[in-house]
């Protein structure tokens, strides 16, 4: 079986805990290489990993023996590394948010286009067994025509170093925000025709943030993301016939659904899953045997489009 080669910029925590690993696993992957700007760092995680070191992001994509990367640096540079990640002919799977608009999106878009290469966001939801178990139990039309979503992402976050508090790329909604609002254009399938947002902001950025939607079909919804508050990801989609409530909505996890119908509750077993595993094993698929991906590049935009407007029509 042909194994897609894979090269990592970098070592963010979300690839050497989840990502990596999720490659390791993947039955069409292989870890050819790490990247750091500094050497240790990039000599203990490829003997961590058994894989190549490369000093510099620069000569991991000179190597061509890499056919894909993965993308884990801080938001502001992803439309850079994407695009000179696709000039060296390597399809790219970068972190959400894939840019910090809809400008550089498109031109991040365009280059993978150019160079024939594919390119996605790493929204590694939209592969779990709860994310699949949602959209089975929303098309079974057990709860009827969706009239309401609220969806929240929130947590803790108490360190004024981390790069979420960065000016540029940094605040809840492009963090954690961004996920309600992709789970919300999923279910829709279309943008929202009304949008209002609300933000409390520190340390430059928004670290909190609310908002209201209203999409063509009358269906409504609210996100809330946060970082100066505890622990909180919930779900719940209401139908005219009834409403089902997901725990940790973005995670794998074994929490039963809840479907209320009537007032009368009914529990519905979920399977765990490997969300990141499966992630890069359809990715590989994609570029191996031309796979349609879980996260098309229309929905970045979809979603993109509405992180700029809300963000465009609050203030500070």
């Amino acid at each position: 079986m042909k194994k897609i080669n894979w090269g990592v910029l970098g070592v963010a925590r979300i690839a050497t805990k989840s990502v990596i690993p999720a490659i390791l696993e993947a039955n069409n992957s292989e870890l050819y290489g790490i990247a750091s700007r500094e050497e240790k760092k990039a000599l203990a995680a490829a003997k961590e990993y058994d894989c190549k070191a490369y000093i510099g992001y620069e000569s991991l994509l000179a190597d061509p023996e890499i056919d894909a990367i993965y993308i884990p640096l801080p938001n502001e540079m992803h439309m850079e590394w994407s695009i000179r990640a696709a000039q060296s002919g390597k399809h790219v799977l970068c972190e959400k948010p894939l840019g910090l608009n809809v400008a550089q999106c498109e031109k991040m878009i365009e280059a993978c286009k150019v160079n024939n290469v594919l390119l996605m966001e790493a929204f590694m939801y939209r592969y779990s067994e709860k994310t699949r178990k949602t959209l089975e139990i929303i098309q079974s039309g057990v709860l009827g025509k969706i009239a309401h979503i609220n969806s929240s992402f929130c947590f803790r976050l108490t360190d004024p170093a981390n790069n979420r508090f960065y000016a540029n790329g940094g605040g809840s909604l492009y963090d954690v925000g961004c996920y309600p609002i992709n789970f919300i254009n999923m279910i829709a399938g279309s943008d929202p025709v009304e949008a209002y947002g609300v933000r409390t902001d520190e340390h430059g950025v928004d670290v909190s943030f609310s908002a209201v939607l209203k999409y063509p079909d009358g269906l409504t919804a609210t996100i809330h993301s946060g970082f100066n508050s505890d622990r909180y990801l919930r779900t719940e989609i209401s139908g005219t016939d009834g409403v089902l409530i997901v725990e940790n909505p973005f995670f794998d996890g074994t929490e039963d659904f809840v479907l209320l119908k009537n007032a009368v509750e009914e529990r519905i077993p979920v399977k765990d899953g490997k969300r990141y595993t499966k992630q890069i094993e359809g990715f590989a698929d994609a570029i191996l045997n031309g796979k349609e991906l879980m996260m098309p590049l229309e929905d970045t935009l979809r979603n993109m489009k509405l992180i700029d407007k809300l963000y465009e029509t609050t203030k500070k």
